[in-house]
């Protein structure tokens, strides 16, 4: 480092030049960058989690779908189709919500999805096993 003055080498924490006695500026350095964070990184990580919260209505859009023209067929509980259709419909649920969870950052609302995916996941596999036991 040296004077910004007469040039003369100083030190950096020296608040004087030895030299021609010019009062030095503090040695400037560059802000910190927040925890976990960088100018490339952060664009590519939300990139990522626009496509989590993308798929979580896309999925559920399907799921509404399917639910909406196979009603429209009346189909019979003993149909394998029907079956097929409920056995899917779980498992597109149990997809939204494995996204739901690998998307959500804050553990109080992984635990909340949690707890509301072991509710409906009781509700769908009950209704499952009516079906299946009506069957036979």
């Amino acid at each position: 480092m040296t004077c910004s003055n007469c040039g003369a080498p100083i030190t950096p924490n020296d608040p004087y030049c030895a030299k021609c006695g010019q009062k030095q500026a503090a040695a400037a350095s560059p802000p910190p960058m927040p925890p976990n964070m960088s100018s490339y990184t952060a664009g590519v990580n939300q990139k990522v989690n626009d496509l989590g919260y993308l798929l979580i209505p896309l999925l559920t859009f399907v799921n509404i779908f399917i639910w909406r023209v196979f009603s429209l067929l009346s189909l019979s509980f003993n149909s394998g189709v029907y079956m097929g259709m409920r056995i899917f419909a779980v498992l597109l649920l149990a997809a939204q919500f494995a996204i739901a969870l690998i998307f959500v950052k804050k553990p109080v609302y992984k635990i909340l999805i949690a707890v509301i995916f072991g509710l409906v996941m009781i509700n769908s596999a009950v209704d499952l096993f009516q079906v299946f036991s009506m069957q036979f």
